[in-house]
């Protein structure tokens, strides 16, 4: 098991860091006081030191936290410091992977958190991302593998359960399904074929002589349009916008199209899309469906603005890994503080990188932009990244945003009728005000009937 390197002058605050640490953590401890018994330290190998607490305030500390950054090895490190220095230490240093930031004597519990974390990905170091997932409902549709292809264990550890061409054996993958396994992996490098050959598959429920008939039942429609948008945020986060990754958000935004025109029952469309297997593609999709209900008790309804809707639902938080990360509404949640600073930087920065990315894609419309944009803007202006409130926002975008923060309660407490009402008379005291109290009004409508009346239109394709 590695060791933690605590380096403090101060023998109070090293006190004071061992024995938080100690009462969470079975790691050993060292402490130094000086820079130069720590760089001493650091150069013995058989110390297997793999995290470092450095206190900013220490003589020489920029030496030795730049001595720790810039190893061979990657080694993590937390910088301790008052909130005054804390800025400037960010400053200083910039985000790194492996490099994160503590207020002296903040939310002990947040402290366990990052030194956990930093632990762990000392731990794994650069191996975390040569796999990538593929869910297990592919492999039932082929005969035989085309590459190897692997279980992931809880300790991130990969174990072959396919050679490259052998042949699939459906009780196999019956068994992985019994014991609640949702996805095997592959190598990153095999990861594009196994798309490519996926879209092939896909492409006849695009094409139009068949339009989206081959997907007839309602439940499968909605999973294999959560599938997709999974398998479309695995591609952009292991290898980059793709062709297949637009042909796929294509197929995927045609069949929700084709649920959302349908008369559903709104409180079915909840039971059967919140089932806790993949946070963010399942938020995705019932977001989607959320913000063109809402849409069509409004007086803005109209098939592009339906198509707008879907689009930007779909490519949200495309750009964001972990699932407990999309969840964070605001940068003033308990959970942001509790993010490295670097994934801060990357949470707050998501929303440009997913308008971004999807301007690279032809036939998008214009307002999906800055619907994405604008999605953790808040009715006050406390929001990010640009503090715009409910003035400044429009239809579409309040719209939006109104059904990203009841898609988020949806998925903490549950879809039922009284908690839903109870979550809409509490946004009917905030939301008292331009178009934000327009998206309630019609949110208001949408669960007051117990079958929402859709009108008929038909369903428009993504160019």
């Amino acid at each position: 098991m590695s060791k933690i390197l605590l380096i403090y002058s101060d023998e109070t605050l090293s006190d004071y860091f061992s024995t938080v640490i100690k009462a969470f953590i079975d790691n050993d401890l060292l402490q130094v006081n000086s820079t130069a018994e720590a760089l001493k330290l650091l150069t013995v190998k058989d110390h297997e030191i793999g995290l470092v607490l450095v206190d900013f305030n220490l003589q020489n500390s920029k030496d030795i936290i730049n001595s720790i950054i810039k190893r061979d090895k990657a080694l993590p490190c937390i910088i301790t410091a008052n909130e005054e220095d804390i800025q400037t230490a960010k400053n200083t240093f910039k985000s790194q992977t492996l490099l994160d930031y503590f207020h002296y004597y903040d939310d002990t519990e947040m402290l366990w958190n990052k030194v956990k974390k930093m632990v762990d990905l000392g731990t794994r170091g650069k191996a975390e991302k040569k796999y990538c997932r593929v869910n297990l409902n592919f492999f039932y549709s082929t005969k035989e593998v085309f590459c190897d292809v692997y279980l992931c264990l809880n300790n991130d550890k990969y174990v072959k359960v396919f050679n490259r061409y052998d042949n699939v054996d459906f009780m196999d993958l019956k068994k992985y399904d019994k014991r609640n396994i949702k996805h095997l992996y592959v190598r990153e490098r095999d990861f594009s074929l196994i798309t490519k050959k996926l879209v092939e598959s896909l492409r006849p429920l695009n094409s139009q002589e068949h339009g989206l008939e081959l997907v007839q039942n309602d439940s499968l429609n909605m999973v294999f349009s959560i599938q997709l948008q999974e398998t479309v945020s695995e591609i952009v986060q292991k290898i980059g916008l793709n062709s297949e990754a637009v042909e796929m958000t294509t197929i995927a935004v045609n069949s929700t199209m084709s649920l959302v025109q349908k008369n559903r029952e709104i409180y079915d469309i909840l039971k059967k899309s919140i089932k806790g297997e993949n946070y963010a593609s399942e938020h995705s999709f019932l977001l989607s469906y959320l913000a063109c209900a809402i849409l069509k008790e409004s007086e803005y309804l109209s098939d592009e603005n339906t198509m707008t809707l879907t689009v930007a639902a779909f490519f949200h938080d495309v750009t964001i890994e972990n699932s407990e990360t999309a969840k964070i509404q605001t940068a003033h949640e308990y959970k942001f503080k509790t993010l490295g600073y670097k994934e801060q930087e990357e949470y707050l920065d998501h929303p440009m990188k997913a308008r971004k990315l999807i301007e690279e894609i032809e036939g998008i419309p214009q307002e999906v932009f800055s619907i994405i944009e604008h999605h953790h803007e808040r009715y006050d202006g406390s929001g990010f990244p640009q503090g715009l409130d409910y003035k400044r926002l429009s239809p579409l975008s309040s719209i939006f945003n109104l059904a990203h923060e009841l898609a988020l309660y949806l998925f903490e407490s549950g879809g039922s009728p009284a908690n839903i009402h109870s979550i809409l008379r509490d946004m009917e005291k905030e939301y008292t005000s331009g178009n934000y109290n327009m998206a309630l009004e019609a949110a208001k409508k949408v669960f007051h009937k117990s079958s929402p009346q859709v009108e008929n239109s038909s369903t428009k394709k993504v160019s």
